[in-house]
């Protein structure tokens, strides 16, 4: 049986291997299919840098509604333009990585080309998990601390520290709602009871999208998870317009390869440099800064 010499990649295949490993993550990723480009996506992503007076840095341009009338019939446009008011938003960059390795060459029977793809695969599933916990989390204002099931992430977990983590702010006062049963009011998630059951009246007010990311309290602790008591399990749903989330992505992820113990044993590691911000405006209607294009719904999770 002949063996692909591990470390032997090309430059070109090691590109190739990066792009499949990246078209993977993003087909199993769930919040890719709200990615787009331009400022019309829910999550709009950069993928390059603005050079500014500042430095090259990753920005937005987030435009408010027009608020004037403009003009009927023959009446002059000139002299009565609106002008547009763009605030910009930064997104920071920051880096997350994750290794594979094998057990040995007497342990792996199979070929290096089947350990390059199985970790492939699993690479790229692994960063489409954190990209769409990481995206979840942003969106619903809750702290990289936690996982999306409310349990806290074990204490050598380094996403509390990423960079665009202290960018993460929880929902603004107008845009923080829950559902009691009954109707919606401005949310208090120690309030949250077992009565405040989803009912179809809330789903004509919130279109809906299913997913196991959504934020909720089912993994967390006892005395942490909502209600006056912290026992009672809840989950944040979110409606989501234009600009509710910025993305930077900066390329494709870095594919390296290292052999350990005189080539017996084999590691990938795969870098991506990302960065998520949730938008904030001010808003035309409060005069205050308030989550751009999101709205949550606070309710209880059977």
């Amino acid at each position: 049986m002949s063996y692909t010499e591990f470390g032997k990649l090309s430059e070109a295949q090691v590109k190739v291997w990066a792009k499949d490993l990246w078209l993977t993550a993003k087909h199993n990723s769930f919040v890719n299919r709200f990615m787009g480009t331009d400022q019309g996506s829910m999550i709009q992503v950069v993928k390059e840098l603005t050079k500014t007076s500042k430095g090259d840095k990753a920005i937005i341009q987030l435009v408010g509604d027009l608020q004037e009338d403009g003009v009927v019939g023959d009446n002059e446009s000139e002299g009565n333009e609106e002008a547009m008011q763009a605030h910009v938003q930064e997104i920071k960059l920051d880096m997350i990585s994750h290794a594979v390795i094998n057990k040995g060459k007497l342990s792996d029977q199979r070929s290096t080309i089947n350990f390059r793809s199985t970790g492939k695969n699993s690479l790229a599933e692994w960063l489409s998990q954190r990209i769409d916990e990481l995206a979840m989390l942003t969106a619903a204002g809750i702290s990289y601390e936690y996982k999306t099931n409310g349990a806290k992430r074990s204490s050598n977990s380094q996403f509390p520290v990423l960079e665009f983590a202290t960018d993460v702010k929880a929902p603004t006062s107008e845009r923080g709602l829950m559902w009691t049963g009954a109707g919606l009011d401005y949310s208090s998630t120690a309030n949250i009871t077992n009565a405040f059951v989803p009912k179809y009246n809330m789903i004509v007010d919130l279109v809906i999208h299913e997913h196991s990311d959504v934020f909720n309290t089912k993994g967390a602790a006892a005395g942490d998870k909502w209600g006056a008591g912290g026992n009672v399990n809840g989950t944040r749903t979110m409606l989501c317009g234009a600009q509710a989330l910025a993305m930077l992505d900066l390329g494709l992820p870095d594919w390296n390869e290292k052999s350990f113990n005189y080539g017996k044993r084999h590691g990938i590691n795969v870098d991506k440099f990302l960065g998520l911000l949730k938008p904030q405006f001010e808003s035309a209607v409060t005069g205050a800064v308030e989550d751009h294009a999101i709205l949550t719904c606070d309710h209880y999770l059977a």
